[in-house]
């Protein structure tokens, strides 16, 4: 029963769903069909057409370096009178774009004005691009002609033609379409309808006449520029750029400041652009200031030269504003208004402003040689860098360097600075500046630069400066003089300060010292035995009580820095106490260190020390015995006599065999007198007294006599 009525229910709700489902479908279809209706059958309607060829390109194979003239016709915006402003005519020429404008006359009776100039290659060649690769997104059925206006194509905003393959190519631009998505109504030569294009070639076109016309004044880029000469108010500057740089050739000879050169070059070329043009004929330079400019300049490419003066600026009476400063080009009489505020880093007055403040024109790492030559005859010195990074003194001996006195002398020339100019020469000439063929020098080489020499004379009066010149006859500058004291320091004072250079204890071998004190010298000799761990062992294989003492030593000596270099190949070394036979209140220490080197044998390094330096509480002379590595024989300063230093250390290497100590005498007992024998004592020896006698031994006991019977033994009493 229930069953029935489930079926019949099911019926019955099939059969209402029917309607409604058709209903739904209907009023879906109608919604659709007014949607149709109104997005786009009314801009079909107002299009007039499909949309076809959407997003293709009208001309594929063609580029901008297909371009060879572009052609324009500019009407006012909007729909207002459309009235003509000025046409565009730029024809390539190489890289360059010529363009001829003209403007119609602003009033009636007066005739059109015609503009030739060098045109603004980037704004040209971007509409010529634009129109090449025109896409079109929409086509609509050919519009009669009374109907363009309602695109705005009757008078278009502006009409382009481009010659591209050798062939013209027409578009005119109207307003935007009714949807507003970045495209505008277009007529293009040879295509039926009326198109949708891309906005952005008619925003190429919103432009003014002299945005198509070069604003660069002078025409040399900062990379191709050669010559600069610049005329100031205080006299000419004339820069040329050769194989090493920019060159300072008048008012003095000199090298300039590459970067300070460049800079000014760039903002001249860059900053220093057209405002605005003064289109007149034969104009009055006087009117724009341009009859005393404060600079004339003149730049180069090493073919064509171009000139520009810059006056000084007008302004109208009465007014406060910033007056106006013009630019005159020499080349076509042209005038143009320039940014005032950019040419006051322009403005320069002083003729050494260009010129190098650095002594070397390079960086330290790239240096590869310094030789210092002394004053006069005094001896100089070498210094090569080997291997790209390790300096030797290779001058007058060749020598292991102190890499940090190098370091330094490095970071002081890279750092060395003008602190003035003296274009003035001196009424004795460089002579009396301390300058000339025998003033101390520094030549110093650079990598894929050359050489270049300093020359350092005689101190400023009253000042922390020294003269100075570059080259052998160059100008005259002043330096710090610390620069020159570093220079006169000698080749001594750039040799490495460790006696025993890349000495270790372990590879010490043998150790031998000798130590004169007085006239009787006291020697040892100390050698490793063992085969794994090997002990200092004294000659003939004497065990010693502390073997740890001779590494101390060797350990201390192998780490000796030298203080000062005194003297090289001395001929007296009795000043020093270096002479092992100098009296009986001389000290003198020998050592010698017998290192292994691999396989290849045994390398010996032999050190002497002397007297104390007078006035010095620690250091004493010293001497690296000849042979010594490649310094020589030299004469040293070496503090060895701070805290437990080496002489301490030696001595007790070599001290004779302290004696025991004796056993003091024991402090007498209160209330008694030093020498009474208290109560049940023996008497305590005092000053001057014997000791005391041993005492005599007890009675021998007396032997048990014999039993009867029994027999003596033998050896009896």
């Amino acid at each position: 029963m229930r069953s029935h009525r489930r079926e019949r229910r099911s019926r019955r709700g099939s059969a209402m769903n029917w309607p409604l489902l058709a209903a739904l479908f209907a009023l879906a279809a109608g919604v659709g069909a007014a949607y149709f209706w109104f997005f786009k059958e009314a801009e079909s309607e107002e299009v007039g057409g499909p949309d076809t060829g959407k997003g293709s390109r009208l001309w594929p194979p063609l580029g901008v370096k297909d371009v060879t003239a572009v052609e324009a016709v500019f009407r006012n915006h909007g729909r207002k009178d459309g009235k003509e402003r000025y046409r565009l005519v730029a024809t390539r020429d190489g890289d360059k774009w010529p363009v001829k404008i003209t403007v119609p006359p602003a009033k009636e009776g007066e005739a059109a004005r015609t503009i030739s100039d060098d045109g603004d290659g980037q704004t040209i060649e971007r509409i010529a691009n634009e129109c090449v690769t025109l896409k079109q997104y929409e086509t609509l059925p050919e519009v009669p002609a009374d109907r363009l206006a309602e695109y705005a194509l009757d008078a278009p905003v502006a009409e382009v033609t481009v010659t591209a393959g050798g062939k013209p190519i027409r578009v005119r631009l109207g307003k935007p379409t009714i949807r507003m998505d970045n495209r505008v109504y277009a007529l293009v030569d040879g295509r039926t309808g009326i198109l949708a294009v891309s906005k952005s070639l008619r925003d190429s076109c919103e432009k003014e006449a002299d945005d198509f016309r070069n604003h660069v004044i002078l025409p040399v880029p900062p990379f191709e520029a050669k010559v600069l000469e610049l005329k100031m108010l205080s006299g000419t500057v004339r820069l040329e750029r050769g194989e090493r740089g920019w060159e300072q050739k008048t008012p003095v000879p000199d090298r300039a400041a590459r970067d300070v050169v460049e800079a000014f070059y760039q903002r001249l070329h860059q900053t220093a652009r057209a405002r605005r043009f003064v289109d007149e004929e034969s104009p009055d330079r006087k009117k724009y200031g341009l009859e005393t400019p404060f600079l004339e300049v003149l730049v180069s490419d090493g073919k064509v030269e171009h000139r520009v003066s810059y006056g000084e600026g007008t302004r109208p009476e009465g007014e406060t504003a910033p007056p106006t400063v013009y630019a005159f080009r020499h080349a076509d009489g042209r005038i143009f208004e320039v940014g005032a505020e950019n040419l006051a880093p322009l403005k320069v007055d002083d003729r050494g402003y260009f010129r190098a403040t650095d002594l070397l024109d390079a960086e330290k790492d790239k240096f590869e040689k310094v030789v210092v030559k002394g004053p006069g005859e005094a001896p100089g010195f070498e210094l090569t860098k080997e291997g790209g990074w390790n300096w030797k003194l290779t001058k007058p001996r060749a020598y292991e360097t102190d890499s940090f006195k190098v370091e330094d002398l490095e970071k002081r020339l890279d750092e060395a600075r003008v602190e003035s100019f003296v274009d003035a020469p001196p009424a004795g000439g460089p002579e009396s500046l301390g300058l000339g063929p025998a003033a101390l020098s520094v030549e110093v080489t650079v990598k894929e630069r050359g050489a270049t020499t300093i020359q350092l004379g005689n101190p400023v009066p009253g000042e922390n400066r020294v003269y100075a010149r570059r080259g052998a006859d160059g100008p005259i500058v002043t330096v710090s003089a610390d620069l020159k004291t570093i220079l006169a320091r000698g080749h001594l004072s750039y040799v490495q300060r460790s006696l025993f250079s890349g000495a270790w204890v372990s590879d010490a071998e043998t150790f031998e010292l000798e130590v004169r004190e007085g006239e009787k010298p006291r020697t040892g000799s100390w050698s490793k035995v063992g085969d794994k761990d090997k002990k200092w062992r004294a000659a003939g294989n004497v065990v010693i009580a502390d073997p740890d003492a001779v590494d101390r030593v060797v350990g201390d000596l192998c780490a000796l820095q030298v203080g000062k270099w005194i003297e090289e190949d001395p001929k007296e070394l009795g000043k020093y106490g270096l002479a092992p036979d100098e009296g009986p209140d001389h000290w003198f220490v020998k050592a010698t260190i017998y290192l292994k080197k691999g396989d290849s044998g045994t390398e010996t390094k032999t050190v002497y020390f002397g007297r104390k330096v007078e006035g010095s509480a620690s250091a004493r002379y010293g001497r690296a015995e000849k042979g010594h590595g490649a310094r020589g024989d030299l004469v040293f300063e070496v503090d060895v006599t701070a805290g437990e230093g080496i002489p301490e250390k030696v001595a007790k290497l070599l001290a004779p065999p302290e004696k025991p100590p004796e056993k003091p005498p024991e402090k007498p007992a209160d209330g008694e007198k030093a020498g009474e024998k208290p109560p049940g004592q023996a008497p305590v020896d005092g000053p001057g007294e014997k000791p005391p006698e041993k005492p005599p031994e007890p009675p021998p006991v007396p032997e048990k006599p014999p039993e009867p019977g029994e027999e003596k033994p033998p050896g009896g009493g």
